[in-house]
């Protein structure tokens, strides 16, 4: 994920769509016979998306990403 700072907002770039965004990224993961075969973070459409889809998302906390 590319993340960039701009006078103390971080703009994040969306794992799927490629658009860029502000706010609170989110996490779309998708596990099967105990492997992970998809984390990653994204905007709230494509978070939207992914739920309809029935993938396991969950919203995270901005100081944990940008800790990465």
């Amino acid at each position: 994920m590319r993340l960039l700072q701009t006078m103390s907002v971080f703009i994040y770039t969306c794992e799927r769509c490629r658009e860029h965004f502000a706010g609170a990224p989110y996490r779309v993961i998708s596990e099967s016979d105990g492997k992970r075969l998809l984390d990653m973070l994204v905007c709230y459409g494509c978070y939207i998306e992914a739920s309809q889809l029935g993938l396991d998302t969950e919203a995270i906390p901005i100081s944990q990403v940008a800790l990465h």
